[in-house]
């Protein structure tokens, strides 16, 4: 359950980064409908490249996912400790990000879940399962 939830979560940052308003438009003399405090999407204010930094929680809980089923399928142990890199560098990322850039906040919650998903896998309490 914790798999699939952080999972989902970091594949909905996709549609999100088009149609959430979470920051500031950037002002501009020469814009008529400029409006002070106006929110924006992520990709109407930063472009199409900001994109890639939405993809990168997918890819890690993606990863994650694959190691742990690995684990779990194969009984190859080191696919589980290994899963613990990308997930606490995702959570770090995110804890960072809430300081320094306002994706970072959407992004904790896919790193805390990843986290808990390994904990509660290595404590033999989950069995990996995306349902």
């Amino acid at each position: 359950m914790l798999l699939a939830g952080a999972t989902g979560w970091s594949v909905l940052l996709l549609p999100l980064a088009f149609l959430l308003p979470v920051e500031s438009a950037p002002y501009s003399a020469l814009d008529p409908t400029y409006q002070s405090g106006a929110m924006e999407s992520l990709v109407r204010v930063n472009g199409p490249r900001i994109l890639l930094l939405v993809v990168v929680p997918m890819i890690v809980s993606l990863t994650t996912v694959g190691l742990l089923i690995m684990r779990q399928q194969f009984r190859w142990a080191a696919a589980g400790w290994i899963a613990w890199i990308p997930s606490i560098g995702l959570l770090a990322a995110a804890v960072l990000g809430t300081v320094t850039f306002l994706i970072g906040a959407y992004v904790l919650p896919s790193g805390v879940l990843l986290v808990a998903s390994c904990g509660s896998l290595r404590s033999g309490r989950q069995m990996v399962s995306l349902e």
